[in-house]
């Protein structure tokens, strides 16, 4: 599992890439017990591009949320695949966390600014009209 760490003003974005196992959990936590060292942090965990968890991943997931939520913060998730929404809705996971579908609507959500990036284009409203994009930072 490959993890990168972007800030979006005061929110933290964890994007990560490859299976949440067993194997890959240990990383994550220590990823996640780093990021959650700040007063009420705000992370966005982005699974666009993980295709599996199992239940030490998702053990992981719950821990941070956990913690974030008892400093004032909170954890939210976006973009799973449909793989891994249905792990999450199955086990119950969805019914306590906050799942969207896109990393721009996390955002929004949360105040932050959304940016639109080259592989999520912007809905126009208009069908006659292509979709603007814009590099995300």
């Amino acid at each position: 599992m490959d993890a990168k760490v972007d800030r979006d003003g005061t929110i933290i974005v964890l994007s990560l890439e490859g299976a949440i196992d067993v194997a890959s959990a240990p990383q994550l936590k220590a990823q996640f017990d780093q990021l959650l060292a700040h007063a009420a942090p705000k992370l966005l965990v982005d699974l666009g591009r993980v295709p599996y968890i199992d239940s030490y991943g998702l053990g992981i997931i719950m821990q941070a949320v956990k913690i974030a939520r008892r400093s004032g913060g909170d954890v939210r998730l976006c973009a799973p695949c449909q793989d891994v929404r249905t792990i999450l809705d199955i086990t119950g996971f969805s019914k306590h966390l906050s799942i969207v579908p896109s990393r721009n609507v996390a955002l929004s959500s949360w105040g932050g600014e959304a940016k639109w990036s080259t592989d999520e284009p912007a809905d126009t409203g208009r069908p006659d009209r292509p979709a603007r994009r814009r590099a995300s930072e």
